[in-house]
């Protein structure tokens, strides 16, 4: 990426605040309580469900400050839609140039068209059980969920 606008440092947090992952983005625009960044894969990744992701693939990241999720749009080079792929986190803490979230584990995937998977619940009941979560947690998580197929389900922002 080679533009204006201001690098980004993304890191997602397990539970317990250790890093899970970290990439670079620039900031699109900041509208609170709207983020979104732009980003390139600058190697190929291999995903169990959504296969072989190229580098050059390229994402746009919206998070909200006051929200439960974020969603990623990943479009092919030429700019078709590959899929949107949706984390369950708690709201990002943006501050000096870095956006940190805490991944909550249940992701959603969305295809091109509309279908959609839940996965990794199994992973969630798992950290529920080792992290002890608190019931107002999952009960958010579980409104997060149902917020971001509602948004599919209408065609909502970012789902357009």
């Amino acid at each position: 990426m080679k533009s204006d606008r201001p690098a980004i440092s993304v890191v997602s947090l397990n539970y317990d605040r250790s890093p899970r992952k970290t990439w670079t983005a620039e900031l699109v625009r900041f509208e609170s309580p709207l983020i979104e960044l732009a980003g390139v894969f600058d190697h190929d990744v291999s995903h169990p469900v959504l296969g072989q992701i190229v580098n050059g693939t390229l994402t746009k990241e919206y998070f909200w400050l006051d929200r439960w999720y974020n969603v990623f749009r990943f479009d092919e080079q030429l700019g078709e839609l590959k899929y949107f792929y949706c984390n369950i986190a708690k709201p990002p803490r943006f501050a000096n140039d870095k956006l940190e979230y805490v991944d909550l584990d249940i992701d959603l995937v969305v295809r091109p068209d509309w279908n959609y998977e839940i996965l990794d619940e199994d992973d969630f009941e798992a950290s529920v059980k080792e992290h002890r979560y608190p019931e107002e947690l999952i009960k958010q998580v579980k409104k997060a969920l149902e917020e971001l197929l509602g948004l599919l389900a209408r065609r909502d922002f970012p789902f357009i």
